[in-house]
């Protein structure tokens, strides 16, 4: 069986060409595009998006570095409740 599979030719996997073959993602870079001509917004970053990042990485260091200190030895409450505000920042970072 093994000396099968040592022989056997696999056939080479080819994608196709990268001009005019996709169609959809053409399409959808220039309405992309468009959009943030149109508006006159950045298609990298703005002020909110700026703030939403800040705001969720201080969600997730902020109880960690409490967590870490010891402040919650206290209660056990705000120990559980200081991680599910760690998962909460995880989720909106996108890890």
């Amino acid at each position: 069986m093994v000396k099968k599979l040592a022989k056997a030719k696999f056939e080479i996997v080819r994608f196709a060409p990268k001009k005019g073959i996709s169609g959809f993602h053409d399409a959808l870079r220039r309405n992309v595009d468009e959009y943030f001509a149109e508006t006159g917004l950045s298609p990298y970053r703005n002020r909110r998006m700026v703030w939403k990042t800040v705001a969720m990485l201080a969600l997730y260091l902020v109880p960690f570095i409490a967590i870490v200190a010891g402040v919650y030895k206290v209660s056990p409450i705000l120990f559980y409740l200081s991680w599910f505000l760690m998962a909460a920042g995880t989720v909106g970072i996108g890890c």
